[in-house]
């Protein structure tokens, strides 16, 4: 009888292994919830329950709504249910409904009928507002931190490849020459304008529900503004009931951000799935980042780039039910908006590895410089700089020159590269005096001749394409601090609001 084998690698796994933590993060990324189970979504709100209690003891007891002895008593439960919580020890009871009921039951089994005082001026409503609030904002600033870094990494092999010339595409056919340096800085660019969206999902979101109650406030005396200082949020959503029926709306927020920032990625994974192709093989994918076949023992897909397309597709499929959601509520909260918390945790489940796995990929990419060149031979990639540089010597109308190589490059076909002859040729039947020389064909028969006498702001010729480096990465910097230094302020909150809680005892 044969021994049973078990083994923790995939079956398409073979080779050295050389990169085995970065295959099995790609592995996981691939393979999502196939064979992972998903917790509760309120499991995920526990800290910042805990961290809406703290901020209404400490209103309460500074409205003397709770005696001191009251707030002793519940200072030292919610210091011991963090530490359980931080300790693994504490998790939701079913049978309890929600995360908030399962912190006051658990405050009640300490402190008994304090625990019910605790909830006084306060609703299940604004509680879930809140910790909504307090899980997403952590995650679009963590979300905005990994995207810089992979922007650093994009901006330093840009300034390296800024005159690897390969070719531009348009209707999915070659059309200029281009460089691999000036294709990653537009990915830069792009998503700079993604990390831009995100700062002001970030701001919006970073608005405080808490105090508005059931969505008409509260007669007992309960400074709003403090308790949001105290939990690190800029500002007071002031209308108690748009604080309480715009929960929906922090969602959809981020789906709609989120929307436009995968279609970036859907880019640049169907860059990378084109170009490592064996009719291309510009690039060259690691075989750790890569997967294989079930059967095809040769193959190495670039699975991960069509996980990330697919995930697209789910964003987009999120934001729509999120907006479909929200469309029919009237004023005031309404069970339904429930739904949009498993869309919102899911949608960042989906999304949350991306930048990490783009750093994996072009961390570890080689390009074929070679190949890259040789493929803007042939095509006519040089058509429309032959035109402008006639158009210019010799003072013809462009659309007249444009005629005339458009006649040439018919004349041409067999051969995919322009000839002077076959210019000149066009030029003297459409009965122009213009010739060109050989110089200026010479010239225009080089790529790189071709790319530096781009001189527009921001074309691919590589002075051009290092003035937007220099720029993005300055700006990338600038990012980096404020998102650094709003990091640490919600950090410092944090510290302060337990030490005032540490302070009641």
């Amino acid at each position: 009888m044969n021994a049973k084998i078990r083994t923790h690698s995939p079956v398409w796994a073979h080779g050295t292994g050389k990169a085995k933590e970065v295959r099995e993060r790609i592995v996981a990324f691939c393979a999502g919830r196939d064979v992972t189970s998903l917790a509760p979504c309120d499991e995920a709100l526990i800290h910042q329950d805990i961290s809406t209690n703290e901020a209404a003891l400490l209103a309460l007891a500074k409205a003397g709504v709770l005696s001191k002895k009251e707030s002793r008593s519940l200072a030292r439960a919610l210091i011991d249910l963090r530490g359980q919580f931080e300790s693994g020890k504490f998790s939701l009871d079913p049978e309890l409904e929600d995360v908030h009921i399962n912190v006051e039951q658990a405050l009640r089994s300490t402190v008994g009928d304090a625990a019910g005082r605790l909830h006084s001026g306060r609703s299940r409503n604004d509680q879930v507002a809140c910790d909504l609030r307090l899980w997403h904002r952590d995650r679009i600033l963590s979300h905005i931190e990994e995207t810089l870094e992979l922007l650093t990494l994009w901006l330093e092999q840009a300034e390296v490849e800024k005159g690897t010339v390969l070719p531009g595409f348009t209707h999915h056919q070659r059309a200029f020459v281009t460089t691999w340096g000036h294709n990653l800085v537009a990915y830069v660019q792009a998503w700079l304008r993604d990390v831009e969206r995100g700062w002001g999902v970030f701001e919006r979101t970073n608005r405080s529900p808490i105090g508005a109650a059931a969505g008409f406030g509260t007669s007992w005396p309960l400074d709003r503004e403090w308790m949001a200082d105290l939990l690190g949020f800029d500002s007071v959503l002031e209308n108690s009931a748009d604080a309480v029926s715009s929960r929906i709306e922090v969602e959809t927020d981020i789906a709609s951000w989120m929307s436009i920032w995968m279609n970036h990625c859907s880019l640049v994974a169907q860059d990378l799935v084109l170009f490592s192709m064996e009719e291309f093989k510009w690039v060259r994918l690691a075989v750790e980042v890569t997967t294989g076949s079930s059967i095809m023992p040769q193959k190495r897909n670039p699975d991960f780039a069509e996980v990330i397309k697919g995930k697209a597709s789910l964003v987009h499929g999120s934001l729509a039910s999120l907006l479909s959601m929200a469309k029919g509520q009237p004023s005031g909260y309404h069970r339904d908006s429930q739904y949009s918390k498993p869309l919102g945790q899911d949608l960042w489940r989906e999304v949350e590895g991306v930048p990490e796995v783009y750093r994996l990929v072009f961390g570890s990419l080689k390009l074929d410089r070679k190949r890259m060149k040789e493929a803007t031979k042939g095509g006519f990639l040089e058509a429309a700089e032959w035109a402008d540089s006639i158009a210019r010597e010799s003072g013809l109308p462009f659309r007249d020159v444009y005629t005339c190589i458009g006649q040439a490059v018919d004349h041409c076909r067999k051969t995919g590269a322009l000839t002077r002859s076959a210019v000149n040729d066009a030029l003297k039947k459409n009965g122009f005096e213009h010739r060109v020389s050989a110089a200026t064909a010479k010239k225009l028969a080089s790529p790189e001749s071709l790319i530096a006498g781009r001189s527009t702001l921001g074309s691919p010729n590589p002075k051009r394409v290092q003035e937007q480096i220099e720029s993005f990465r300055a700006t990338v910097v600038g990012w980096k601090k404020k998102v650094d230094r709003t990091t640490k302020r919600m950090e410092r909150k944090d510290r302060e609001r337990q030490r005032e809680i540490e302070n009641l005892l």
